[in-house]
C-alpha cells in the first residue's frame, strides 16, 4: 500500500468525522473523492478503487447535514436564492416527467436522470450545511486546492498523455475528456483570485496563488477552444465584478497572469487552435466545422421533441438519424452544445428553467456583492466577483460542449445561495444585543449566520 493511498484513507477518515462536528466538511469528503478519486488513480486502482467512494462520500454528507439541522435555525433568503431554489424543485419535476413519460430508452435516460436528482440534492446540501463565512471559506479551498491538485499531477508527475496535441487522462468523474477538464478548471480558476486578492493571511495568497498557476496549466495543456475563451470572458467578468477597492489589484493580477502565461504558452500549437475559434468557415478545421453540423443536428430534433426526449436524447436515442441526414454516420454522437443538449434531453422549457436557475444564482451573488462592497468587506465582494466570473465560464464554455448538466454547475449554483445567506443584509444596531441570545429568541428577520448562537 502506497504512502499516497494511506495519506488518502487517513482524509477521508478525518473528513468523515469532520462531517458530523461541521456539515460543510461533507462537501470536502465528496471534493475528496471526486478530485482524486482511488478507482482513476495509480495509487487505488488495484486496492481499493473497485469501492463507490463518491457515493458512499456523498451519502455521508446528506447524513450529517440532515442531523445538524435539527439544531438550525431559518436563515433569511433573498429573492433570488429563494427563486432558484424553487427552480431547481422545477427542474427536478421537468425531468422526472419527461423521464418516465416521453423517454423511449429508460435505461439510457435513466442514467443522466439520476444524476440530476444527485447534482440537484448536492446543491441543496450545500445551501443548507454552509452556515457561516469559515464555512463557506472551507468548501471554496476544497474546491481550489482539489483543482490545482489536478494541476500538480499534470505538471510535477507527468500523469496523462498527449492525443494530437491534447493532454487526456487526467481523470475526474464527469470530466474525463479533455474538454470537460477545461470546463472544470475555468469555473473553479476565479476562486483563486480571491484568494490572491482579498485573502486574509499570507497563507491565502500563496495557496491562491500557485494553484492558479497549475489551473492556468492544465487549461492550456488540455488544448480547450472552449475551454480557453471561458477563461477569458470569466477574467473579463471577474474585473468588472471586482470590489472598487480590489479593482485596480486585480487588473494588476491579470497582467502578472499575462506574464506567466507567455512562459507557459510554449507549444505554438496552442496558439494556432485557439485561433481558429474566429476563423472564417474556409479557415475553420473539420472539427470546429463539423460541430456546427452537430448544432443544427440537435435543432432539427428539438423540432421534432421540443418536449424532450428523456436523458441521452441525442447522444444516444435519436441523434444519429439526425447525423444521417447531414452525412455523418455515428450510432451515438454529442451535440457539442450545453444549451442544445438541455433542449433534446428536457425540453425547452427545461432550457428555460436551467437559464433561470443560473441566471437567479448569479444575481443572488451580484446583490450580495454589492452588499458586501457597501459594508467594506473585501473578501466578501471578492469571493461574489469570483462565483460569478466562475458561473460565466462554465456558461460561456457551454456553448462548445455538453457541461451545462455538468455537476460544478450545480456546485457553485448551490455556493451562491449559500453566499447569500452568510453575506446577505445584516442588522447592525442589534447585532450585540442578539450574539447573547438563544435562536428561538431572534426575531425571524435577524436570524443570519453572522449572529446565530446554537444550543
Amino acid at each position: 500500500m502506497s504512502a499516497t493511498l494511506l495519506l488518502w484513507l487517513a482524509l477521508f477518515c478525518l473528513f468523515t468525522l469532520l462531517a458530523f462536528m461541521r456539515p460543510v466538511w461533507g462537501a470536502c469528503l465528496y471534493m475528496l473523492t471526486f478530485f482524486a478519486c482511488p478507482g482513476l488513480w495509480w495509487w487505488g486502482k488495484g486496492t481499493i478503487g473497485h469501492y463507490r467512494w463518491v457515493l458512499a462520500a456523498g451519502v455521508i454528507y446528506l447524513i450529517a447535514t440532515l442531523v445538524a439541522q435539527s439544531n438550525q435555525g431559518r436563515r433569511p433568503r433573498s429573492k433570488h436564492s429563494r427563486r432558484a431554489l424553487t427552480v431547481l424543485g422545477a427542474i427536478v419535476a421537468n425531468a422526472t416527467l419527461i423521464h418516465f413519460g416521453l423517454s423511449s430508452n429508460l435505461a439510457v435516460s435513466s442514467v443522466p436522470y439520476t444524476e440530476l436528482i444527485k447534482f440537484s440534492l448536492f446543491a441543496v446540501l450545500i445551501t443548507y450545511s454552509v452556515r457561516t463565512e469559515q464555512d463557506l471559506r472551507i468548501i471554496v479551498f476544497a474546491l481550489v486546492i482539489g483543482a490545482g491538485y489536478i494541476g500538480y499531477e499534470a505538471m510535477f508527475n507527468d500523469r496523462g498523455s498527449f492525443k494530437a496535441g491534447r493532454l487526456e487522462g487526467l481523470m475526474v468523474p464527469s470530466a474525463s475528456d479533455s474538454n470537460g477538464m477545461a470546463n472544470l478548471m475555468a469555473t473553479i480558476l476565479p476562486l483563486t483570485a480571491t484568494l490572491v486578492l482579498a485573502g486574509r493571511h499570507i497563507g491565502d495568497r500563496l495557496l491562491g496563488f500557485g494553484c492558479a498557476g497549475l489551473i492556468t496549466n492544465v487549461i492550456l495543456l488540455v488544448n480547450s477552444r472552449g475551454g480557453f475563451l471561458g477563461a477569458i470572458v470569466g477574467t473579463f467578468m471577474l474585473i468588472v465584478s471586482s470590489p472598487p477597492r480590489i479593482r485596480r489589484r486585480a487588473l494588476g493580477a491579470v497582467a502578472i497572469g499575462c506574464v506567466g502565461l507567455t512562459v507557459l504558452l510554449g507549444d505554438p500549437r496552442i496558439i494556432d487552435r485557439f485561433m481558429t475559434t474566429f476563423s472564417s468557415g474556409e479557415e475553420r478545421d473539420s472539427s470546429a466545422a463539423s460541430r456546427l453540423d452537430y448544432w443544427k443536428a440537435g435543432l432539427s430534433m428539438v423540432q421534432d421533441y421540443p418536449l424532450g426526449a428523456g436523458g441521452d436524447g441525442f447522444h444516444t436515442q435519436h441523434g444519429s438519424k439526425y447525423l444521417n441526414k447531414l452525412g455523418y454516420h455515428f450510432a451515438s454522437r454529442s451535440v457539442h452544445n450545453g444549451y442544445i443538449n438541455e433542449m433534446c434531453d428536457w425540453g425547452i422549457q427545461g432550457i428555460v428553467l436551467r437559464l433561470i436557475f443560473l441566471a437567479s444564482c448569479a444575481l443572488a451573488a451580484r446583490e450580495t456583492a454589492m452588499q458586501c462592497n457597501q459594508r467594506g468587506d473585501p473578501f466578501g465582494g471578492m469571493l461574489g466577483a469570483s462565483l460569478i466570473a466562475g458561473m460565466t465560464a462554465f456558461a460561456v464554455q457551454s456553448v462548445f460542449g455538453d457541461f451545462l448538466d455538468n455537476e460544478w454547475g450545480y456546485w457553485f449554483g448551490g455556493i451562491c445561495i449559500a453566499y447569500s445567506y452568510v453575506y446577505g443584509p445584516r442588522t447592525a444596531p442589534k447585532l450585540q444585543r442578539q450574539m447573547f441570545l438563544q435562536p428561538h429568541q431572534l426575531p425571524p428577520q435577524s436570524q443570519s449566520p453572522a449572529t446565530y448562537v446554537p444550543n
